[in-house]
């Protein structure tokens, strides 16, 4: 009986238009990582990005105390000099080769908008929090690009992403290619393979057939 009932419900599940499937699944996929992030929340975890200096979460999080204390035009913007880069060159050499301390590391987007976020609050959780739900939109346009649209070629994620990226590219027959954090890596992988879209744990997607970078407007539209 509890079988019949079962397939009664996945056939019916099967019929179902894709904007109701995908909202099911934003739905299951959000309550899942609200879960898992009030687990971490009391744990040691939200306290890592102020002692892994050498992270990108920890350069940020720098550039944007600066921006606060600076003001928005940032005249000395934060720029990282992480053990990898003492191995490469002093500091006067990356910061020629950057065109001087006045210029951007990299675009300062996320950097002013974590800087717009200190200004009104003094923790990060909520950003962490916004930064997990957004993991979760590779799932639904990566099902959209290959149940609406058609496309095929393999999926390209980094280690730290969440694991219904791997399950769902299985079910829809797709290769997984998982690399190191850090979206360069996923950009390598869609320069000489049939990447059809990659993405990492922060959010950031980019979807080969366009650019083989991220791109918010696009995943937007």
């Amino acid at each position: 009986m509890r079988q019949a009932v079962n397939m009664q419900c996945i056939h019916w599940f099967q019929k179902t238009s894709f904007r109701f499937k995908a909202s099911v699944a934003i739905i299951v996929l959000t309550l899942f990582y609200v879960g898992h992030f009030l687990f971490c929340a009391y744990s040691a975890l939200p306290d890592f990005v102020y002692y892994f200096t050498n992270s990108d979460m920890n350069a940020n999080l720098e550039w944007a105390r600066g921006i606060v204390e600076q003001g928005w035009l940032n005249p000395h913007p934060y720029h990282p000099y992480n053990d990898w880069m003492q191995e490469i060159a002093p500091y006067e050499k990356w910061a020629q080769w950057r065109g001087g301390e006045a210029v951007f590391q990299q675009s300062p987007l996320y950097a002013y908008l974590l800087a717009a976020w200190l200004t009104v609050a003094k923790g990060l959780l909520t950003v962490h929090l916004l930064q997990a739900v957004g993991g979760v939109l590779l799932c639904v346009l990566l099902q959209y690009l290959v149940e609406t649209k058609g496309r095929t070629g393999s999926v390209a994620t980094t280690i730290s992403n969440t694991v219904m990226i791997k399950r769902m590219a299985r079910d829809l027959g797709l290769k997984v290619q998982e690399v190191p954090v850090g979206f360069k890596y996923i950009v390598e992988r869609m320069l000489k393979h049939d990447v059809l879209i990659g993405g990492e744990e922060t959010g950031g997607i980019g979807i080969s057939e366009y650019l083989p970078e991220r791109d918010g407007i696009l995943n937007g539209l």
